[in-house]
Parts: C-alpha cells; sequence; structure tokens
C-alpha cells in the first residue's frame, strides 16, 4: 500500500533510500540510532539495511496513506521529511519488527 502511495505522489523511493544508505541517516536520525544502524549492518550484513529501510516506512505509514494527493504543499512536505529532515523515529522501537522481517525474508 505504501510505495503506491508514494510513487502516485511522484516521490522517489529510490533516490531516497540511496541517499539514506550512503550517508548513514546522517541528518535525518539522531546520533544514537545511527549508530544503532550501523551496529545492525556490522551484526548482520549490509542487506539487513533494506529491513532498517522498511521500518522506517511502515513509521511513517499512517501519514503517506492518509495524504491527499490534491493537496501539494503536504506531499512536498513530506518529501522533504523523508528526504532531508530529521525524523522522529526510535529504531529501538522496531527492532522486533526488523527481525520479524529479516526472518521473514532471508536472502
Amino acid at each position: 500500500k505504501i510505495l503506491p502511495k508514494l510513487r502516485a505522489m511522484n516521490f522517489n523511493v529510490t533516490w531516497t533510500i540511496s541517499q539514506w544508505y550512503t550517508q548513514y541517516f546522517l541528518n535525518i536520525l539522531d546520533w544514537k540510532d545511527i549508530v544503532i544502524f550501523i551496529l545492525l549492518l556490522v551484526q548482520n550484513g549490509p542487506e539487513f539495511a533494506i529491513y532498517v529501510f522498511g521500518a522506517v516506512f511502515k513509521h511513517f505509514k499512517e501519514k503517506i496513506l492518509e495524504d491527499d494527493q490534491g493537496q501539494e504543499g503536504e506531499e512536498n512536505h513530506l518529501g522533504i521529511v523523508l528526504k532531508s529532515d530529521p525524523i522522529d523515529f526510535n529504531l529501538c522501537n522496531y527492532l522486533t519488527y526488523i527481525h520479524q522481517l529479516s526472518n521473514k525474508h532471508k536472502f
């Protein structure tokens, strides 16, 4: 449900994920969450980043799905938040979800 909605909003998911990954979420997550992200990758392998990205989008699921395509300002705001602003996301709150994703979708 989330990905089709983001596509309908002309939100470039691939670019955003690429930015997050190459910058290790700098300016997006708190320092504590960046350290946890890096430790997850060291402990579980680089593919674990995919599950973290899934957790971030799950965190914003309600906001993404309730966004009205007719409100252009809201679309732009959501894009700015996900691409460049610090987000209100606590990685520790999603560790169980991340591990469930990793168990369900093993590489």
